[in-house]
């Protein structure tokens, strides 16, 4: 099985490497849960460095969260908010393959700061209610509807690879992998 599964992950990211309407997403966050935005980088499978920037979180990003990826507050303090960045990155991801290590994460970071831009910087911080929370599911989906083509898990294709997940199968016990995808993938437009 996993020779089977090795192939088949192989065969995905020659596909992902072919494919000129791919793009890589990442992000960095203040921390795991409760977490906003504060950086953002997206590459081409031609290797085009789409954007690479700071965003500004509007909070501040906890000392041992720092420890992890380097950024502090004031690296952060005068970058670009995420509703300042959103004309560019829906620029770049409109009509396109995304593929993202954590697609699970990175989509609800991103759902998170979509929900903020609409409710507030503080959207996520306090309940805004159960109102709110259905509105922002709402227009979240469909800005996800509208925006990347497809959304793929690369950490489902890399945990493939060393035997951790099977797509048909589910996770092994003690695996992190989870299915990850915002939509289930479709043929390239």
């Amino acid at each position: 099985m996993i020779d089977q599964d090795r192939a088949a992950a192989t065969g995905w990211a020659a596909e992902v490497l072919a494919d000129p309407t791919a793009v890589v997403l990442d992000t960095e966050t203040t921390g795991l849960w409760g977490a906003v935005m504060v950086e953002i980088a997206m590459v081409s499978s031609s290797r085009d460095v789409l954007l690479d920037t700071l965003v500004n979180p509007q909070r501040e990003i906890p000392e041992d969260v720092t420890a992890i990826h380097g950024i502090t507050d004031d690296m952060v303090r005068d970058a670009p908010t995420f509703a300042e960045l959103l004309p560019q990155i829906e620029q770049h991801l409109t009509g396109r393959r995304v593929v993202i290590y954590n697609a699970r994460f990175d989509t609800g970071i991103i759902g998170t700061e979509l929900c903020r831009l609409w409710h507030g910087p503080d959207a996520h911080r306090e309940c805004g209610g159960l109102l709110q929370a259905q509105e922002c599911q709402g227009q979240r989906d469909d800005w996800i509807s509208r925006v990347p083509a497809r959304i793929e898990c690369a950490m489902e294709q890399h945990a493939a690879w060393f035997g951790d997940w099977h797509v048909t199968g589910g996770t092994t016990p003690g695996s992190r992998c989870a299915v990850a995808t915002a939509r289930p993938a479709t043929a390239s437009p």
